[in-house]
């Protein structure tokens, strides 16, 4: 049973990624739709999904202030959001070609750092980090949602 649910999902696998490199060379009206909903069912990652409180609660703070600001303030969250993945998947790609190239020290020291990073979120290895003034360059004259 398990092995057929696995190449069933394997086939549909590969059925959406044709539909999408189809869509992807002959753009039109349809494909940019089928392109959103491939973005959608994308976000449903475990990664994204854990982002969902934090969105929901960023978005759930400003509705008190009217439909118009809660409508801009999650603008910026999505235009943030987005802006920050981007830069971050350039970064990692960045970072992977160099990574391929390196012996074997460097691995070693991202694990360490990922165990510490483990053993910090759940309060083990207590590690504070200066802030140096880092948000002192905001204005406090911008809105709340640039602020944050």
């Amino acid at each position: 049973m398990l092995e057929f649910l696995q190449t069933q999902f394997f086939l549909l696998e590969r059925f959406a990624d044709r539909v999408v490199s189809t869509q992807l060379t002959h753009l039109s009206i349809v494909s940019l739709g089928i392109i959103f909903l491939a973005g959608l069912v994308t976000s449903l990652t475990p990664c994204m999904l854990s982002m969902l409180p934090i969105t929901v609660g960023y978005i759930g703070g400003y509705e008190s202030e009217g439909r118009l600001q809660a409508a801009a303030q999650s603008s910026w969250f999505a235009l943030g959001l987005a802006t920050t993945l981007a830069a971050l998947g350039i970064l990692a790609t960045t970072i992977g070609k160099v990574y391929g190239q390196i012996g074997v020290g460097l691995p070693i020291f991202v694990s360490l750092v990922a165990i510490a990073m483990g053993l910090n979120l759940l309060e083990i290895l207590p590690i504070r980090f200066p802030t140096l003034g880092a948000t002192d360059w905001i204005g406090e004259d911008l809105p709340r949602g640039v602020r944050s």
